[in-house]
C-alpha cells in the first residue's frame, strides 16, 4: 500500500496529494471488507491529517492532531504490528512536546520491528531534543542528551549509511562542544545524502542538504574555520530549493554570523536582512527576532564613522530600521 510513498510525500510538505491517497484508500476499504481490514488506508488518513496540523495554528492545528491519532489508533487496532502508525503516533506527541509518551509509541516499534532504524532515531532525536532544553535551563550536560547516542548509534548500527542518523550523530558531538568529530560526522552526512539517487525525493533531498551544510557551517565557525564555515553556507543557499523556505533563511543568518567574526559587517548586516525577509514571510519565526536583535547589535558595534562607501552610521542605522518597517 505504498507505506514508503507516505513517508516520501510526508517530507516534501505535499498534504494535498497525502489527502487524494487517503481518501481513495478509505473508498476502496468501505467497498472491499479486505482493504478494511488492512491498516493503510487509516495511516494514510492520520498522515494527512498530521500535515494539516504542522501547517494550522491553534484551534485548527488542536483539531487536526486530535484526528490523526484517532486514525493512527484505529490503524494500530486493525494492525498492532504496524511499525509506521507507531511512528506517526509518537510524532503527534513529540511535538506537543510530550516526551514520554512520544519515546513510549516510539518504543512499541522497535518491539514489532527491531530491524527498523527509524525509532531507534527518533528515540535518539527525543532524548537530544530534551537534554539540550535542560542544559540550557542551567543543568549542564543533561543525562537525557547522554543517553542520545546510545539510540544514535544502535540506528547506525541497523542502517550505516543513513544521512539522518549521522546528522543527528553530529548535532549531538556539536551540542556536546566536540565540533571535530561533529564536523567528520556531518561531512558523512553529506557525501550518504549527495549518494543517493534523486527521484520523487528531489526536494526532500535538496532540503536535507542544505541542512547539514548550515550544521556542518555552524561547527566550522565554532572550530574557527571561518572560510570553510562560509563555503558550507553558499552550499546550503544553493542547495535550498526555495529562495524562502526556513533552510534558506538559516543558511543566511549563519552567512552573516560567520561574515561578522570575519569583520565584514556590511555583508553581515545584508544576509542578516535577507534572513528577516524570510522570516517574515513565516509569520514572525523565532529566529526572525534573533536576527533582528543581531542586526542592531552589529550596527552599534560599527565605529561611528560608519562602512567605507556607505552611509554614515546614524543615516544607516535610520534607513535599516526604515526598512524593518517597511518589511
Amino acid at each position: 500500500m505504498y507505506v514508503d510513498m507516505l513517508a516520501t510525500l510526508t517530507t516534501t510538505d505535499a498534504a494535498d496529494e497525502i489527502f487524494l491517497y487517503a481518501e481513495k484508500l478509505l473508498e476502496r476499504s468501505a467497498g472491499l471488507s479486505q482493504l478494511a481490514d488492512r491498516p493503510e488506508p487509516w495511516y494514510a488518513a492520520g498522515i494527512y491529517h498530521q500535515c494539516a496540523a504542522d501547517m494550522a495554528d491553534g484551534n485548527f492545528a488542536h483539531v487536526h492532531r486530535e484526528s490523526s491519532r484517532r486514525y493512527l489508533a484505529r490503524a494500530l487496532e486493525v494492525c498492532p504490528h504496524f511499525g509506521p502508525a507507531w511512528i506517526a503516533l509518537g510524532r503527534s506527541f513529540a511535538v506537543n512536546d510530550e516526551t514520554e509518551r512520544a519515546i513510549q509509541a516510539y518504543r512499541s516499534a522497535t518491539k514489532h520491528c527491531p530491524e527498523w532504524h527509524m525509532p531507534w532515531l527518533l528515540i535518539g532525536m527525543e532524548h537530544l531534543r530534551v537534554g539540550h532544553s535542560e542544559s540550557y535551563s542551567g543543568q549542564g550536560v543533561h543525562l537525557e542528551h547522554a543517553t542520545a547516542l546510545t539510540y544514535l548509534e544502535r540506528a547506525k548500527d541497523l542502517t550505516p549509511i543513513d544521512s539522518e542518523v549521522r546528522n543527528q550523530i553530529g548535532i549531538y558531538h556539536s551540542k556536546s562542544g566536540d565540533h571535530e568529530q561533529a564536523i567528520k560526522s556531518f561531512i558523512e552526512a553529506i557525501e550518504s545524502e549527495n549518494s543517493r539517487k534523486h527521484g520523487r525525493v528531489a526536494v526532500a533531498q535538496t532540503k536535507n542538504f542544505a541542512r547539514y551544510q548550515n550544521n556542518l557551517a555552524f561547527s566550522l565557525c565554532q572550530n574557527g574555520q571561518l572560510e570553510e564555515a562560509a563555503e558550507a553556507c553558499q552550499k546550503a543557499l544553493k542547495a535550498a530549493p526555495n529562495g524562502n523556505c526556513a533552510e534558506a533563511m538559516e543558511s543566511h543568518q549563519m552567512l552573516a554570523f560567520v561574515l561578522s567574526k570575519q569583520g565584514r559587517p556590511s555583508q553581515a548586516i545584508d544576509h542578516y536582512h535577507q534572513a528577516i525577509g524570510i522570516g517574515e514571510k513565516a509569520r514572525g519565526n523565532v529566529s526572525t527576532r534573533a536576527a533582528h536583535s543581531l542586526v542592531n547589535r552589529l550596527m552599534r558595534n560599527i565605529s561611528r564613522d560608519g562602512i567605507p562607501g556607505c552611509l554614515s552610521m546614524e543615516n544607516l542605522v535610520r534607513h535599516v530600521e526604515s526598512q524593518m518597517a517597511v518589511d
